[in-house]
C-alpha cells in the first residue's frame, strides 16, 4: 500500500489521482481564506437510499417529488451525512 501511494505521488499512477475532502478539512481550509457563513451539504445522500423504481414514481408526481426534494434539502444539509451522497459534497459561503 506504502508502495502504491509513494508511485502516485510521484505520478507514475496509470489514471489521474484525484483528491476529495472530508467535510472538516473543507470546511477548514475555506475559513482559512476568509470564508464566512459556510454551509455544507452532501447531495444525493438520502436519495440514494431509495430504491430506483419508487424513485422514478415520485420525480414523475410533481407534488411528490416537491415533498420529496424539500426533504433531500434538509436531510443532505444535515453535517453528520455530509459526504454519504456517494462523492458529492457542496460547501457554500461569503467572502
Amino acid at each position: 500500500m506504502e508502495e502504491t501511494k509513494a508511485a502516485d505521488d510521484r505520478g507514475e499512477s496509470p489514471w489521474c489521482v484525484s483528491y476529495q475532502f472530508m467535510p472538516d478539512e473543507l470546511e477548514g481550509i475555506l475559513k482559512k481564506h476568509g470564508v464566512r457563513q459556510i454551509s455544507l451539504a452532501g447531495p444525493g445522500a438520502s436519495a440514494r437510499t431509495v430504491p430506483n423504481e419508487i424513485l422514478v414514481k415520485i420525480m414523475n408526481d410533481p407534488e411528490q417529488r416537491a415533498d420529496f426534494l424539500a426533504f433531500c434539502h434538509r436531510f443532505d444539509s444535515n453535517p453528520y451525512v455530509c459526504g454519504m451522497g456517494k462523492d458529492n459534497l457542496f460547501a457554500k459561503g461569503e467572502r
